[in-house]
């Protein structure tokens, strides 16, 4: 990996905190939709 200069241009950061929002934002999505769904099928065994 090359190195890079410290300096970082506007678009370069707001690029990388979108990606990193975006990352944030569907792994704890995906997460809950799973346990969600285990819960969802142990409540229908349960009812």
């Amino acid at each position: 990996m090359p190195v890079r200069p410290v300096a970082v241009t506007a678009t370069e950061l707001r690029r990388r905190l979108a990606h990193d929002l975006a990352v944030e934002e569907w792994v704890p999505a995906a997460v809950l939709a799973i346990i969600r769904r285990e819960g969802l099928y142990r409540q229908t065994g349960s009812r």
